[in-house]
């Protein structure tokens, strides 16, 4: 269930955040699309060296498979129109890509639910975010796009392993 509900019409929205440069690079941009999706939103349920698009040059080619595969499990589908929402005219952007939000309640009292079930685990976002097309495009369609051969290589060496591969064939599910 997400949404805002409130016992009056008006809703105060709070900017937060700061700007940002991200790396001209596919993995970092999908590590900053993955750290506004759950940092940004205010979950916190992910590793730090996946999300952090300063380091990306460090990652192992493992934790580069795990940030393509986090992205397609954590795409945008699961955040739409419950923490994040498309501002085609820049009314909450501005002249950003994107934009975070904290609700706080303007009169009487207002309730902010946006809640998730994400990697199995049920959260909560504390924030929202407004982005553009341009944000969408450049930090999660584009990359995922020029992604589609180290996909289907994952995709490949999970099938042939006939196991998943965080436990490399070990018992369990």
């Amino acid at each position: 269930m997400a949404g805002i509900q409130a016992t009056r019409r008006t809703l105060g929205l709070r900017p937060v955040g700061s700007s940002h440069r991200v790396p001209p690079n596919d993995t970092a941009r999908l590590m900053y699309y993955l750290r506004c999706v759950t940092l940004g939103l205010g979950m916190d349920i992910l590793a730090d060296r996946l999300i952090e698009d300063d380091h990306w040059a460090r990652l192992s080619a493992s934790d580069v498979d795990a940030v393509y595969l986090l992205a397609l499990e954590l795409s945008p589908d699961e955040f739409l129109n419950k923490a994040l929402f498309h501002d085609a005219d820049g009314t909450f952007v501005g002249d950003c890509n994107n934009k975070f939000y904290e609700a706080e309640a303007v009169t009487e009292r207002v309730t902010v639910t946006s809640a998730f079930t994400l990697r199995g685990t049920s959260t909560t976002a504390s924030k929202v975010m407004f982005f553009r097309n341009v944000w969408l495009d450049k930090f999660y369609l584009a990359p995922m796009r020029r992604g589609v051969a180290r996909l289907t290589r994952i995709a490949a060496g999970i099938a042939d392993a006939g196991h998943c591969r965080h436990c490399k064939g070990g018992a369990g599910a």
